[in-house]
């Protein structure tokens, strides 16, 4: 298949796949001492995989020294319940934190309820990730908007002090 009907999809769902894969993690640990990966995009490899991919992962790394390895995945839904099925499905240390970022770009636009949004992500999204506290926290990266654009609107000419103040 395809994914974004241009970009080859890897099948995944093949032994002969997953194990090249994971041999290729595993060379990249060996040849330089990383202490960490951070798998882009994870709901487009289905979940099966990453439940094989992580543990694997995680037992080379300690074999190899590397105990406090650590495995992250980005999954850039909004909301924290899909997020937190594939954090806890899937064992990953901790996922980049879209939810939380899409909680803050609400408060940043003025949206309506967006500081109780805020508030119930913090005290009630935490609960549905492996481990919350391993969250890979972010206000803006290459896949979303940048906050200057967020801020651009803002009374005065305030929008590069608010960002720098948020950043």
């Amino acid at each position: 298949g395809r994914l974004f009907g241009l970009l080859e999809d890897w099948r995944t769902e093949l032994d002969l796949v997953r194990d090249a894969l994971v041999r290729h993690l595993k060379f990249w640990i060996s040849e330089t001492g990383i202490d960490g990966f951070r798998y882009d995009a994870v709901r487009h490899v289905e979940l099966d995989f990453w439940r094989t991919c992580v543990p694997e992962i995680r037992r080379y790394a300690s074999a190899v020294g590397k105990s406090g390895f650590r495995q992250f995945g980005e999954h850039s839904a909004p909301d924290s319940e899909t997020v937190g099925e594939v954090s806890k499905g899937a064992g990953f240390d901790g996922m980049v934190a879209y939810p939380l970022y899409y909680r803050v770009r609400e408060l940043i636009q003025g949206q309506d309820g967006a500081w109780e949004d805020l508030r119930n992500e913090i005290e009630q999204g935490c609960f549905r990730y492996r481990d919350s506290r391993e969250n890979l926290v972010f206000l803006e990266n290459h896949d979303v908007d940048r906050l200057l654009g967020l801020l651009h609107d803002m009374p005065g000419d305030h929008a590069q002090e608010s960002a720098i103040a948020l950043l």
